[in-house]
């Protein structure tokens, strides 16, 4: 499909985005039997957000064609500092959302299986070896989901090229994936720490978090970095 302006691709792909995401607060009220209106709130502000980053990742992808007095193409004009920004800025926000939704979803697959009787039993059945293990388990969790954020994101921002998905998401998705591996490990580390040492478990989040963000935003440097080598 060929967009005549930066405006008609920008409304496409909001159309597009906006759309698709009410699938999920529409699945969600009808499974949970919520209320029409707080359906049409959710509906209306998932829309609302997904339209414009829609909008702002269309907008600042385009291209304007540059043609001759007979209407033939002579050249295109690069993309502006502030466009290229401004699409890697939404493209990295988009892809790091589905890069920690996948992280979650398998965090919690992986520690039902693990970890199903504690779940399903009392707290005082469980053992303190146990408690300890999905304790580790949780730290990793959170730091790599946070880690694939944070690598995905700035992944996408450090990616070398102009404004294509192709190159944009490879880079991010690598970033995270190299970050989801350190930041894990490191955040299960200090989580471990944490027991070991008897520290304040209440904090174990943002300890655990901070890390693997850490370890995400130091991924997506390596391999910006490695690029140019």
């Amino acid at each position: 499909m060929k967009f005549r302006s930066a405006s008609s691709r920008g409304l496409t792909y909001g159309s597009i985005f906006g759309g698709a995401m009410t699938i999920f607060p529409l699945a969600a009220g009808f499974v949970g039997k919520a209320p029409l209106i707080e359906i049409i709130q959710a509906g209306g502000i998932t829309v609302s957000v997904w339209s414009t980053l829609g909008f702002l990742a269309g907008f600042a992808s385009h291209r304007e064609s540059v043609t001759d007095a007979a209407g033939n193409l002579v050249a295109v004009s690069s993309v502006s500092l502030f466009k290229r920004l401004l699409y890697r800025f939404v493209a990295g926000l988009l892809l790091s959302y589905i890069a920690g939704m996948v992280v979650c979803v398998i965090g919690f697959v992986l520690l039902w299986i693990c970890h199903a009787d504690v779940f399903d039993s009392a707290p005082r059945t469980a053992t303190p070896q146990e408690r300890d293990a999905l304790f580790i388990a949780i730290c990793g969790g959170v730091g790599a989901e946070a880690a694939a954020i944070c690598g995905c994101w700035l992944g996408a921002m450090l990616a070398p090229g102009d404004n294509r998905l192709g190159p944009v998401a490879k880079n991010a998705l690598v970033a995270s994936a190299f970050g989801i591996l350190v930041g894990g490990w490191l955040s299960g580390l200090v989580g471990f720490l944490l027991i070991q040492y008897s520290f304040d478990l209440e904090i174990f989040g943002i300890v655990a978090a901070s890390a693997g963000g850490l370890a995400g935003i130091l991924a997506a440097v390596f391999l910006r970095v490695h690029s140019y080598r």
